[in-house]
């Protein structure tokens, strides 16, 4: 009860203060502070209760290599890598390994629909989780049961599979990496083997191919009569090079000749002697029997002077100067029509070495065709021996990869039986139960010595507000 003399209440700026007798007032505080020092002790066993009652998970760790796709038989080496691609095949592959129908065969091979009694003598399927007791998909069930982690800046991924029995958690996980190998194998050899099949029918086609343009080929060379095309064309191009360069030289030879014919023609049609054109007055024969003419009137000149114009002596040699004048007349003649001729001649020569290039001409371009239908014909048949060729190899390659069974998966570890469960966590479990004891006895001790410090100072246990 408060004292009549020192415990009245006393009114002060809006509120009542109390002043609690010192042995009661603080009651509250050891009561709360007792409970939460108490209770620290239970909150720590109860962790360690939670932590071996609580449904132990075991889990199984298996790891994975997937390398890059390896093509079968039909390989395509000069198209460059492409990372996006490559990633899309490893997303592809990550989704596979959780593939409802993977998961129905793991199960079914582990005979995870049998029925086994628990440890209370209950049947219940050996793959449920006792949380997903109501669960009845199989394949559902094992997706919960598996996380598919690849590992960073790597081509390895890990396989993790939780399960309360550590042999059953190791046996899903193995038997699932096992499966998806093989099942990766069999879709390899099955493509190969396809490819294989459509590769031998296609080289019986170009095997006949090959045959059919290979006898087209010797058919147009027996056609042309062609022994070597390149040869050939060799030979027509320099004999077209040298006839033309002799019809060149025939056309300025006829040019000259035809010229000077004219020139000559013209002088004459004019009345000018054959004597005094230039091409005939040098010519040798002209010049000399010239000179002869001239020499006989300088004798016949002397003549004249010591005898009569009718003797002998001055006679014959009249005669033979009006010989001589004859002669060169008739050499004069004979050298023009020599360049008339010359000129029909050259004229001629320029005509049939003409005929001759336009004959080459023909030739060549003739040949010339020939040879864009010979290249053509040959192209035809080295691309189909190439083909051929190259069918065969691949062949061959997808031969090995069919019987060698080549794979670009392997494990790298395979999953162990766990020692310790994965959940719950022991440590976390203790850590937490410790944390949780020091937190309420620590809260316990403080109210406590609050407690003690006000029932020794007398300090007013609370300040109520006014009602």
């Amino acid at each position: 009860m408060f004292s009549q003399d020192d415990g009245a209440a006393k009114a002060k700026a809006g509120s009542i203060e109390v002043t609690m007798p010192q042995g009661g007032g603080s009651n509250w505080l050891h009561t709360v502070g007792t409970l939460l020092l108490v209770s620290a002790v239970p909150a720590f066993f109860l962790g360690l209760i939670y932590l071996f009652r609580a449904p132990k998970i075991y889990q199984a760790l298996a790891l994975l290599q997937i390398d890059r796709e390896q093509n079968t038989g039909l390989i395509e080496r000069d198209i460059p890598f492409d990372e996006r691609r490559d990633q899309d095949y490893l997303q592809t592959q990550y989704r596979n390994l959780k593939s409802r129908t993977l998961l129905e065969t793991v199960g079914s091979q582990l005979d995870l629909k049998g029925k086994v009694k628990d440890e209370r003598g209950k049947e219940t399927d050996r793959y449920l989780h006792p949380q997903y007791a109501e669960t009845p998909d199989l394949a559902r069930m094992l997706n919960t049961q598996i996380t598919v982690a690849p590992v960073p800046l790597s081509r390895l991924v890990e396989i993790k599979v939780n399960n309360p029995d550590p042999q059953l958690a190791a046996a899903i996980a193995n038997t699932l990496v096992t499966n998806f190998i093989n099942n990766n194998l069999d879709i390899r050899t099955r493509k190969a083997r396809s490819s294989l099949a459509w590769l031998e029918t296609e080289a019986a086609i170009l095997r006949k191919k090959v045959r059919q343009a290979d006898e087209a080929l010797q058919d147009f060379k027996e056609k042309t009569k062609m022994v070597s095309l390149e040869g050939s064309n060799n030979i027509v191009a320099q004999a077209l090079s040298q006839a033309q360069g002799d019809w060149s030289k025939a056309r300025a030879e006829a040019a000259s000749r035809e010229g000077m014919s004219g020139e000559v023609s013209k002088l004459r049609g004019q009345g000018t002697s054959l004597l005094n054109v230039s091409q005939i007055a040098n010519d040798g024969s002209i010049r000399d029997l010239l000179t002869r003419s001239a020499e006989r009137e300088a004798t016949l000149q002397g003549l004249l002077r010591q005898n009569d114009s009718q003797s002998p002596p001055v006679q014959v040699m009249q005669k033979e100067i009006e010989s001589l004048k004859g002669s060169i007349q008739q050499r004069a003649e004979s050298i023009y029509a020599g360049i008339q001729n010359d000129a029909r001649i050259a004229a001629a020569v320029a005509k049939g070495l003409q005929a001759e290039v336009q004959r080459r001409q023909d030739e060549y371009l003739a040949l010339t065709k020939q040879r864009i239908e010979y290249d053509d014909l040959a192209r035809d048949a080295e691309a189909n021996r190439f083909l051929y060729r190259e069918t065969l190899r691949m062949g061959k390659e997808t031969v090995m990869v069919a019987e060698n069974k080549v794979n670009n998966m392997r494990v790298v570890d395979p999953a162990k039986v766990p020692v310790a469960p994965s959940s719950p966590n022991a440590i976390l479990v203790l850590l937490m139960s410790c944390l949780l004891a020091v937190v309420l006895g620590g809260l316990g001790l403080v109210m406590l010595g609050i407690n003690a410090r006000r029932r020794r100072s007398g300090m007013p246990a609370s300040i109520l507000p006014r009602p």
